[in-house]
């Protein structure tokens, strides 16, 4: 037995894709811009030295559905082998509840794929990337709700005033 560790080399590069999702116009402008988390992904594959092998943005569609057009396209990609790992910038562009987020984390592992989530330092393929994922998917579905709350007591509070609330009524 030889007391020299040799390091582990990399048969291959590893092919990334990024998942970007913006829901709201004002959300677009606060640096959370398809462009800008795009951006982003890509100066991390570059430091890494991944190659981008697709790129899914889902434009105006909230977090809390399941099933959206890039996601959907970037899961039949997974299935397909087409990737080995999935960037995103933030956990809750992939979703929004601790259920949704860890499903598609089991169905990415299951066919081979690792995820990486940028602003939380997140990567699967260690223990304790796994761990901070279970624990952030908990969070992000406590947020979700925490805003849910208070737009409900928003809405409450400007029905009693005897203000309307919710979209205005379009004419027809």
């Amino acid at each position: 037995m030889s007391d020299k560790l040799t390091p582990r080399k990399d048969p291959s590069p590893r092919h990334a894709a990024a998942y970007v999702r913006v829901s709201t116009r004002e959300q677009a402008k606060t640096g959370y811009s398809v462009d800008e988390q795009l951006r982003r992904l890509e100066e991390e594959a570059q430091r890494r030295r991944w190659e981008v092998v697709g790129a899914y943005a889902d434009r105006g569609v909230t977090g809390k559905r399941e099933s959206r057009p890039a996601l959907d396209d970037m899961l039949r990609a997974a299935r397909a082998g087409e990737f080995d790992v999935l960037m995103i910038v933030h956990l809750d562009r992939l979703g929004r509840t601790a259920r949704h987020l860890l499903n598609l984390y089991e169905e990415l592992r299951t066919v081979g794929v690792e995820l990486i989530a940028l602003e939380q330092n997140i990567d699967s393929t260690t223990a304790h990337g796994r761990a901070q994922l279970g624990m952030l998917a908990v969070f992000a579905e406590f947020e979700r709700e925490m805003i849910a709350e208070r737009v409900r007591g928003s809405n409450e509070a400007r029905a009693r005033r005897g203000r309307a609330h919710g979209r205005l009524p379009t004419a027809t």
